[in-house]
């Protein structure tokens, strides 16, 4: 006879150590050999890091969901564990990273990006991705800058980034050191980064950087370059369409930007132009906060609160 008042221990470790495990696998993408993770079961959600980032940018969200849900974590060409590929860090390469990874997963997903990782997964939305079901973005680019000057404080910022990494990744030097450097970088509303960063997202992100292929960053200096000067160049700036769309989505697409004032990527001029191509999408602009978004104290609490809310209107489609 079982006394109902004694717990197997053994039974419940299994079961807490089934359910955390995180699998770790390497997949194809032609040549190209991409760090793909996962934990929970459930729906399927696709992360998708930003620029400069890395599956560990996920950490704390997927620790919230990953009770309901399988969490895939993907690191995007040049990122973290998967290959560099100089030569082919552009759209259509990060694109068809985040399908490798779809094929993979090989059932209904929900894409959740960052910045880089949202262009990426829209992308892959505007193919029409046969298990992509619906996309969630945090300020991230959507439309051709139709020959408008680039952000300057983005510039200088990958500038900086660059020039870090070209200095410390030859020098083998440690993480920490990364970090002292980005823990000291203004923030855009005031004060550093160390002042407002959730501590686990700057080391984080510190790790994640010395990981990094450096020509990640060159390759969108370049773009940044290319684009500046079509800005200052009236002959070539005439040549391109107003304000022309890059990507039109036919699944279920929300949006978050940050600040206009702090430099948001996706713009408040956007979200007519978004929702004018795709009704059923919403835009939730998050004042006092910059690009980083869900780095930052508080407003990763925020973009949380929002994600759960829109997953949960989602449920009965993956």
């Amino acid at each position: 006879m079982v006394d109902k008042g004694v717990v197997d221990k053994d039974a419940v470790d299994k079961d807490v150590i089934d359910k955390n495990a995180v699998d770790k696998d390497v997949i194809d993408n032609g040549d190209t050999k991409l760090a793909l993770s996962h934990v929970g079961d459930g729906p399927n959600l696709l992360f998708v890091h930003g620029l400069g980032s890395a599956q560990l940018l996920w950490g704390p969200l997927v620790r919230v969901l990953q009770d309901r849900y399988r969490c895939w974590t993907l690191d995007l060409r040049g990122h973290g564990a998967s290959d560099r590929t100089p030569g082919a860090y552009n759209l259509p390469g990060y694109g068809s990273d985040v399908a490798a990874a779809l094929d993979h997963i090989a059932a209904p997903t929900v894409g959740i990006g960052h910045s880089l990782g949202g262009t990426s997964l829209a992308r892959t939305a505007a193919g029409c991705h046969r298990h992509l079901r619906a996309v969630y973005l945090l300020d991230s680019g959507l439309f051709r800058p139709a020959g408008k000057t680039p952000p300057t404080a983005l510039v200088e910022l990958f500038n900086n980034q660059l020039a870090m990494l070209r200095q410390f990744q030859p020098e083998n030097r440690p993480i920490e050191d990364y970090q002292e450097v980005l823990a000291a970088a203004p923030y855009p509303a005031g004060g550093t980064n160390q002042d407002v960063m959730v501590p686990e997202q700057l080391r984080g992100r510190a790790e994640s950087l010395s990981l990094l292929d450096p020509d990640c960053i060159e390759a969108t200096l370049a773009g940044f370059v290319a684009s500046d000067k079509v800005a200052r160049d009236k002959v070539a700036r005439d040549k391109l369409p107003r304000d022309s769309v890059s990507l039109a989505f036919t699944i279920p697409t929300r949006v978050v930007a940050a600040d206009p004032s702090l430099g948001a990527v996706f713009r408040p001029e956007h979200e007519g132009q978004l929702v004018a191509l795709t009704p059923q999408a919403t835009v939730f602009t998050m004042l006092g906060v910059a690009h980083q978004l869900m780095m930052i104290k508080g407003y990763d609490d925020e973009v949380r609160q929002d994600l759960e809310a829109w997953l949960a209107d989602l449920e009965e489609l993956v």
